[in-house]
């Protein structure tokens, strides 16, 4: 749960007045509700109010409008309660679909802000409560990809294939250093290699594996064997360069990644301290820690 302080409530919900563009309308908070704590609660629980009429949709469809009010709505959520917040989302998915496509089209922010690996408003979690909203298949992916390896939870443990022969597993893998720097690759991708790029040359990552700060391993995750044979080392010497060696991995969707490469950091004990984020939040997680 974020916090969220009346200041920076009134500034987000007034930015979009000031700038003098369409906003949806808020709902007033009654006074009785004197705490930040209460007004927040109230704010995520009658959020859509005003879109419960025809005229209020209306507004919604205005170019705009609707992306500004998810991330206010999002913001909101995110500093109350759990309980709070799946009750909010529940009136939003209900409210929402009462407008021709506009439950789909929040839900498009939805994923943009709460989903997305550069977005800093990122909550897995939160983004895990509105999938629960989206029905059938679509929304049965959604479930299970958001819940795979969450933060705070244990990585799912797989085995790997070193490249000098010795088989072993990410359970194993984790027993040594403070930190395990999980990296899933494909060697013809292009993100992937400016991230290699990156490992080799910035030196915070062989200080950390020399220190025995932050061990490094990289897993080829192409199912190639041969051309992974073929290719030879992609990592630095540093680095533990590996493929999967475990044929449930890819049948039974062990990990389902949005990009490549796929980032994790874990501690020793194997629980996902950050999911699918760039090499920098790995660095300013480590050094804050």
């Amino acid at each position: 749960m974020r916090k969220l302080g009346p200041v920076l409530s009134a500034v987000f919900l007034l930015l979009p007045v000031l700038l003098g563009a369409q906003v949806f309308d808020y709902p007033y908070i009654p006074a009785k509700y004197k705490t930040p704590e209460q007004q927040l609660e109230y704010l995520s629980l009658h959020f859509w109010d005003n879109a419960k009429d025809a005229g209020g949709r209306a507004l919604l469809a205005e170019e705009g409008v609707l992306e500004q009010a998810v991330v206010d709505f999002v913001s909101v959520v995110g500093a109350v309660p759990e309980r709070t917040q799946r009750k909010a989302v529940r009136r939003f998915a209900r409210t929402l679909a009462r407008g021709e496509g506009l439950f789909g089209e929040a839900m498009e922010y939805v994923e943009k802000y709460l989903y997305g690996i550069d977005s800093p408003l990122r909550d897995d979690l939160l983004y895990g409560r509105f999938a629960e909203r989206v029905g059938g298949a679509a929304g049965r992916y959604l479930r299970e990809e958001v819940r795979k390896n969450l933060p705070g939870g244990p990585a799912t443990d797989f085995a790997f294939l070193e490249r000098g022969g010795r088989s072993g597993s990410l359970r194993e893998a984790c027993v040594g250093a403070e930190y395990l720097l999980l990296f899933f690759y494909d060697e013809d991708c292009d993100h992937c290699r400016a991230a290699i790029g990156t490992l080799r040359e910035d030196p915070f990552f062989e200080f950390c594996a020399a220190v025995g700060k932050m061990a490094v391993l990289g897993v080829d995750v192409t199912a190639d064997p041969e051309r992974w044979a073929a290719s030879g080392a992609q990592l630095p010497d540093f680095c533990t360069d590996a493929r999967v060696a475990d044929p449930d991995f890819f049948t039974g969707g062990k990990y389902l990644f949005r990009e490549m490469p796929g980032i994790y950091l874990l501690d020793r004990s194997g629980t996902v301290l950050l999911k699918e984020v760039r090499l920098q939040s790995v660095v300013e997680a480590v050094k804050s820690r």
